[in-house]
């Protein structure tokens, strides 16, 4: 009885599998059918790599999705449907998984090119904001530690007053007091004023 059940369940979970069913739906779902197996055969091998296949599975998925989000810039929100949540998620299951990792660090990368643009943009504020969203994703991406802890001093600098460099052409023009004399002040109260005090 208790291997035509094994059997059955592992027939089961191999077709949740092709279809896809991989966690879902409750109960009914090869993640389910392979850990039954292992409750009546704790050592059965076509159970213990069928779990190894939907892990597989689930992680090639989640990169899937963190890929299209990270291309769309949904890097950080939706909290739960977002490139960071994604390869966390992955890492989660494996933590040294590569590929993860490396999309973290282009999720960190990603934050660093939208920190300079708004810079470029005078828009310290959003600067700054991208450079603490990239810091959730990666505290200790060195990039964006350097952007945070110069963030201050660039600021300054850029709304520091800079000197400006008379040249010839911008340089004031003089007109001839005769040219000022003979043209009426567009003000009233100054031809007024003008015609009192030069009689």
């Amino acid at each position: 009885w208790q291997y035509s059940r094994i059997s059955d369940l592992l027939g089961r979970a191999e077709s949740r599998l092709a279809a896809g069913q991989l966690t879902t739906p409750a109960l009914d779902n090869a993640d389910f059918y392979f850990r039954q197996t292992l409750r009546l055969d704790a050592d059965n091998a076509e159970a213990l790599d069928g779990l190894r296949r939907v892990l597989d599975a689930r992680i090639a998925e989640a990169l899937e999705l963190a890929a299209q989000r990270l291309a769309s810039d949904q890097l950080l929100e939706p909290a739960e449907d977002s490139a960071v949540h994604y390869y966390q998620r992955v890492l989660g299951w494996l933590p040294d998984n590569q590929a993860a990792l490396d999309g973290l660090t282009r999720v960190s990368e990603r934050y660093v090119e939208l920190a300079e643009a708004a810079y470029d943009q005078r828009e310290y504020a959003l600067a700054l904001e991208y450079i603490q969203q990239g810091l959730e994703a990666a505290p200790q991406y060195a990039p964006l530690l350097a952007l945070h802890d110069a963030h201050a001093r660039r600021v300054a600098k850029a709304r520091a007053p800079r000197p400006v460099a008379r040249t010839a052409a911008s340089a004031p023009r003089t007109t001839p007091a005769t040219t000022q004399t003979s043209q009426a002040p567009a003000n009233p109260v100054k031809r007024l004023w003008n015609r009192i005090f030069n009689q």
